[in-house]
């Protein structure tokens, strides 16, 4: 499939409680091998490990302290901080009508919290603990953090069973991606990959047992929810699969960047990157159960990847990399596209980090963009900004989804505290 990679200030959250949530935040500068099964073409991709060479320039200052491309990164059993809220939400009962100012202001706050408590009790009642009942404790316990994700996305209350299954997709890719980064062997990894792409139970016995559970859970969630989405829109969870087994294959080739010690040119690893980074793929997932808002030719044009998409990824992945090199980043993680730009140029961090905050500025001007050049997509465009909106909110300063004290203060201000009326 083609990808054309072409990346103002954003376009402001249509949700109100998200626009006051972002504004807290700061301002953000800028084991036996297996024949893996056929895999998505991805012409974007470079799949041979062929390092690309530095071009030297004597104009260039040089800073050689940054990067250290030595030594492979090894497999290491991951050390996430554990969920900050347990069973917080599971037991907590918001304070009855009378005990808020007034009338109004208590209605709007209960309806809010409610809201999030009964679809979060669905989504435990149904998914339980995305780690202990999957038992990968070696993941992120991040479902309170994912669900505001999804919240970010829309918060109607219309879209109730698309922001639950979004929930779900993500809490899958975030298994996956810590499976694939932080703990599978390589030939661990081909056997995953070459299971998600044959979507069949008997595929299972290919797993070693520790993926099993994983893999019958991943199987059970997506033909759950596609006898709960109305028998016209069924298509729609086949979409979201096709576009889940494209992103296990991106998975796949970075860890093969990484086992093999590839070292890929800026070129290559943005191209990898803006997709890995899962938000392509959430672009096409949060479209499923919108109704009549869209059409099997919304999903066509979706998951072909269209520049919204790929530059909603690499907004992401920028902003992620930009956390990452100044806060440190997770065991397990392909090199940053700043360490790539600063070995293939031989620029300093600082020199690095303009170049990639002008790219930036060039997908935010492709996501205005997209308002006026995808008319009969508008509903997806407007859902797929709103996601891109939401990462300054979990990139803006460290990767607030893995280190997730830092939005403690954000989930409280939204499902815990009062609102200021």
């Amino acid at each position: 499939m083609a990808v054309s990679l072409t990346p103002t200030p954003p376009i402001l959250f249509s949700n109100p409680f998200f626009s006051s949530a972002i504004a807290t935040r700061g301002n953000y500068s800028s084991r036996l091998p297996l024949q893996a099964s056929p895999r998505p073409c991805f012409p974007h991709v470079q799949a041979s490990p062929v390092a690309a060479k530095a071009t030297p320039s004597s104009s260039i200052e040089q800073e050689t302290t940054d990067v250290d491309y030595d030594d492979v990164a090894p497999k290491m059993l991951s050390s996430y901080g554990p969920s900050l809220w347990g069973d917080y939400f599971l037991n907590y009962e918001p304070k009855p009508l009378q005990a808020y100012t007034t009338p109004t202001a208590g209605a709007d706050e209960l309806g809010c919290r409610d809201g999030f408590l009964h679809e979060y009790s669905q989504i435990i009642e149904q998914y339980y603990s995305p780690l202990g009942h999957v038992g990968l404790n070696y993941a992120r316990d991040r479902l309170v953090e994912g669900y505001i994700w999804c919240y970010a996305i829309y918060h109607e209350k219309d879209f109730a069973l698309s922001r639950i299954f979004l929930t779900k997709q993500l809490m899958l890719i975030s298994l996956m991606d810590d499976t694939y980064d932080s703990h599978a062997t390589i030939e661990e990894c081909r056997l995953l990959n070459a299971a998600i792409q044959r979507w069949d139970e008997s595929a299972t016995s290919l797993l070693p047992n520790y993926l099993q559970r994983f893999y019958i859970e991943l199987l059970r969630i997506f033909n759950e929810h596609k006898r709960e989405v109305a028998i016209r829109d069924t298509y729609h969870v086949a979409y979201a699969r096709k576009v889940f087994q494209d992103l296990s294959a991106y998975y796949l080739q970075e860890a093969e960047w990484l086992h093999q010690n590839h070292k890929p040119s800026f070129k290559d690893q943005m191209s990898l990157s803006a997709m890995s980074i899962g938000s392509p793929t959430l672009c096409i997932g949060l479209m499923v159960g919108m109704g009549d808002l869209v059409t099997r030719e919304s999903f066509e044009w979706a998951a072909g990847y269209p520049n919204v998409t790929i530059s909603c990824g690499k907004i992401a992945c920028l902003m992620d990399d930009i956390a990452a090199f100044k806060g440190g980043k997770a065991k397990g993680d392909i090199t940053t596209s700043i360490e790539c730009y600063m070995v293939e140029h031989r620029v300093t961090s600082a020199v690095a980090i303009s170049k990639i905050l002008s790219l930036l500025e060039d997908d935010w001007k492709t996501l205005n963009q997209a308002l006026f050049q995808h008319h009969a997509q508008l509903p997806m465009v407007r859902r797929i900004i709103n996601f891109a909106n939401s990462m300054p909110l979990f990139y803006a300063e460290k990767d607030a989804y893995t280190f997730n004290i830092h939005l403690k203060d954000t989930v409280e201000s939204l499902f815990v505290e009062t609102i200021p009326m």
